[in-house]
């Protein structure tokens, strides 16, 4: 019997998905494990505040100030992969043009937009880029 890659791949997100849901379609509840502390992680980076511009500017979270009941990072310090570039105008409204494999091309101002924002949990967010030089500080958990 042969199984296809996109079989395979339909059934492993399957599994995936009720593992992370608890089989029951309800999100699983978060359990804190404990701490585990970093040792030998590299050079100690300043945290919670920005440093750098623009693709090389970056904000390292204070993980050290997070504890069991209280993983939530606050807004001002989620970390920051790539800060925006010096040349872009954040006085001008930003908007959204969709065009190309659409009905009618269209533009959304932001206003369009936050008349559909709705909560939508708690979400750990991770850079891919995580890494021992920043002593793994670009990870954050948030309320959207």
């Amino acid at each position: 019997m042969t199984i296809t890659r996109r079989r395979f791949l339909h059934g492993a997100m399957g599994a995936g998905a009720s593992v992370l849901l608890g089989c029951s379609g309800e999100p699983a509840k978060p359990t804190f494990r404990g701490v585990v502390p970093f040792t030998n992680s590299g050079p100690r980076t300043p945290v919670n505040t920005p440093l750098d511009e623009g693709l090389d500017g970056r904000l390292y979270t204070s993980v050290e100030s997070l504890a069991p009941d209280a993983m939530i990072v606050p807004s001002e310090y989620f970390f920051i992969r790539t800060r925006c570039p010096a040349t872009l105008d954040l006085t001008n409204p930003w908007s959204i043009d969709l065009a190309g494999l659409v009905d009618q091309p269209v533009q959304l101002a932001l206003d369009d937009l936050l008349a559909n924002v709705r909560p939508m949990g708690v979400h750990l967010v991770e850079c891919a880029g995580n890494d021992n030089l920043g002593a793994f500080r670009l990870i954050s958990a948030a309320e959207w």
